[in-house]
């Protein structure tokens, strides 16, 4: 696999962390003690999926997870199955919505695909179980509410990842191939 970062790559991926963290752990909504939270977070890993494809997208939400919980602990200890839901969840975004495949256009389905998936499967499912484990609540108690508000915030984050992008990708596609 030939991987052809540069610096500013590694430097707008510095900045894509920090700004998941920021959007994922200071700027986020939280319902029902801490069992519901609402973050903007999914934008970045949507710019860092298109921009960059599935791998590097994947150690992104892993780092940010990391990084946040150390900068910004919540009330529970710190566990390594979120911090695999958030890589699986930034490998998700690249692969289903990396340049290459979407052909360099913003493809409404792929984001619907990549945003119901990590909503319903990864959030909906995993860190709902993941929850559990953590919080001694029974999974079965936690999965309704989880689902339906999961299932409830897809069409917003894909609008709000679709004019994002939209607008975003022509200026960071630009940055990328500009010769410093």
């Amino acid at each position: 696999m030939k991987n052809n970062l540069q610096t500013k790559d590694t430097v707008l991926l510095g900045l894509f962390i920090s700004l998941k963290i920021i959007l994922a752990r200071v700027a986020q909504i939280t319902l029902f003690n801490n069992f519901l939270r609402i973050s903007f977070g999914f934008i970045v890993s949507g710019l860092t999926a298109y921009l960059y494809g599935p791998w590097i997208t994947c150690a992104m939400g892993a780092a940010a997870d990391i990084l946040g919980f150390f900068l910004f602990p919540q009330t529970s200890p710190f566990f390594p199955g979120y911090t695999l839901t958030a890589a699986l969840g930034g490998f998700t975004y690249g692969y289903f919505m990396h340049y290459k495949k979407m052909k360099g256009k913003i493809s409404l389905p792929h984001i619907v695909m990549a945003n119901a998936f990590v909503n319903l499967i990864l959030h909906g499912l995993l860190n709902t179980y993941w929850l559990s484990l953590t919080n001694g609540k029974a999974f079965m108690a936690l999965l309704p509410l989880r689902l339906a508000k999961n299932f409830a915030i897809i069409p917003i984050e894909c609008a709000i990842l679709y004019f994002t992008l939209k607008y975003l990708t022509i200026h960071l596609n630009a940055f990328r191939t500009k010769e410093v």
